[in-house]
């Protein structure tokens, strides 16, 4: 059973009405990770922007969690900018900046962590 999508976002310009939408792979792997039912729709909308951040956010713990701590203080870095960042994610923010040399944007995290927590 499809489940209906939301109406578009009132603040995104889209003249034409086209849906933006998940490429295959990504909404599949969307599917799996967050169990969404079947036939269930992940195309864009406001909604659509909020799986876009949660998507970039599991991204990034999975390369921290693959020890790949370049991409994952990219990740986690840009995440920052969009929301901020829960503690446990400033956590591994700090750690992956530490483990890539940047040991002041470190040290400002973890300080950010500790007044977060």
């Amino acid at each position: 059973m499809a489940v209906p999508l939301p109406p578009p976002c009132p603040r995104q310009s889209n003249p034409a009405g086209v849906r933006r939408h998940l490429p295959g792979t990504e909404a599949r792997q969307l599917h799996k990770d967050r169990s969404l039912p079947a036939g269930s729709s992940t195309r864009s909308s406001c909604i659509g922007e909020t799986l876009t951040m949660v998507t970039a956010i599991e991204r990034a713990r999975q390369s921290f969690e693959r020890q790949i701590w370049g991409d994952a203080h990219t990740r986690l870095s840009a995440a920052d900018e969009e929301a901020p960042l829960e503690p446990e994610d400033l956590e591994r923010l700090a750690v992956a900046a530490y483990l890539i040399g940047k040991d002041a944007d470190s040290a400002a995290v973890w300080e950010r962590a500790h007044q977060s927590a």
